[in-house]
């Protein structure tokens, strides 16, 4: 998982062991490590803080110029929203969208192979195994 700062001088990468590490543009350089996660990390988004998720479930929000952990969701998650507030999975059962305590279980035309939300988190997007790409508004 790779998501840019939102100005574009940092790079935050999730790893396969759990770490999430945030690097300069600017030199390259490791600019800060998120430690926490045990597993790993499938999704990061940018916003005021630092966002990311792993396989597990564990969804944590973290201050993006120390690492510091600032919270911690068991909401599942593979596409975060950049505010941290919407979470999307996508389940066997459907695709699942999470919003504070909102959630939505949403029909799909086959098996989702990528998933994007909008940057203000009204509208997903996903694109399924046989090349169907749909979108969903979603209320607010």
């Amino acid at each position: 998982a790779l998501a840019f700062s939102p100005a574009g001088g940092r790079l935050a990468s999730g790893s396969p062991m759990g770490p999430v590490h945030i690097w300069s543009m600017r030199d390259g350089d490791l600019f800060a490590e998120c430690e926490g996660h045990d597993d790993k990390v499938v999704a990061v988004a940018w916003g005021a803080s630092l966002v990311s998720a792993d396989v597990t479930g564990e969804t944590r929000m973290w201050h993006p110029h120390t690492g510091k952990l600032l919270a911690l969701h068991t909401r599942r998650a593979t596409v975060l929203s950049a505010d941290g507030e919407t979470f999307l999975h996508n389940g066997d059962d459907g695709l699942v969208v999470s919003r504070k305590d909102l959630h939505w279980q949403l029909s799909r035309p086959g098996p989702v192979t990528s998933m994007a939300l909008a940057g203000d988190g009204s509208v997903v997007a996903g694109a399924c195994l046989d090349g169907t790409i749909w979108r969903r508004q979603l209320t607010r």
